[in-house]
């Protein structure tokens, strides 16, 4: 009984001894193979295009292949994935977020997002889009996006304040989302609109009272333009405190 114990212990260690000795063997074999895989090409992808295109895969891959941190034909134990991430966001302000990895077969796959502007701001000195996330972005030169456009006098925190708000509100109801053309700032972030329709000018005034105007400005283009018309008058201001809407006639 014994001797039938003593072989069964024995048989225990022999077998957890091989399992070891596998293991080992594995994971040395493993190691030595990935020193010695390489980054074999890269692979880039922008996963929300939607309906606007403000990057292109080509750009991202021809800035990859040109840094120091390119990782084709390098080791993959040598490749630096979190600072190659870091440089595309800080390079390009265009993308929103930046995620690489890399498959067994050797190919680094870049998957980005790209910003997605809400309107584009135009000024004497400079012209850029703020994102839904109230982030400022570059104009490109290869791309543009159909998007409202402010222009006038605007800094980059009202852009980003009070003027994206406006936006927001005017995206929100369909009948002035359809309506607003333009939107031009004078000085003290005072608003004037150009609509689409008629060819009067909106004195908005403040950014004050913002719904209690607009709803004037419906009723009269509801009750009072489509009985006499879109095109008699130059000016349409709203910007008074009262009930009134001053309508300024064309010289005929």
């Amino acid at each position: 009984m014994r001797n039938k114990n003593l072989i069964i212990k024995i048989f225990i260690i022999a077998a957890v001894i091989i399992a070891v000795g596998y293991l080992l063997a594995a994971f040395v074999f493993f190691s030595e193979n990935k020193n010695n895989d390489v980054c074999k090409s890269v692979n880039v992808s922008i996963l929300n295009y939607d309906k606007i295109k403000m990057l292109d895969s080509k750009t991202i891959e021809d800035f990859i292949k040109k840094s120091k941190l390119n990782p084709v034909g390098k080791s993959v134990t040598k490749l630096k994935i979190e600072t190659l991430e870091n440089e595309l966001l800080n390079k390009n302000p265009t993308i929103k977020s930046v995620e690489c990895y890399l498959t067994t077969s050797g190919v680094m796959n870049v998957d980005v997002k790209q910003r997605t502007p809400k309107f584009r701001v135009m000024t004497n000195s400079e012209s850029y889009y703020v994102d839904s996330e109230r982030k400022i972005f570059p104009v490109s030169i290869n791309f543009s996006a159909y998007v409202p456009v402010a222009s006038g006098v605007i800094t980059a925190t009202f852009a980003k304040g009070e003027l994206f708000d406006f936006i927001s509100f005017i995206e929100k109801d369909k009948f002035w989302n359809a309506q607003i053309e333009q939107i031009y700032v004078v000085d003290n972030k005072q608003i004037e609109l150009v609509p689409r329709v008629g060819s009067g000018i909106i004195i908005f005034g403040d950014l004050t009272n913002i719904e209690k105007k607009f709803d004037k400005l419906k009723t009269l283009y509801s009750e009072g333009f489509s009985q006499i018309g879109w095109n008699r008058y130059k000016t349409i201001d709203v910007s008074l405190k009262t009930d009134q809407i001053v309508c300024t006639k064309i010289d005929r």
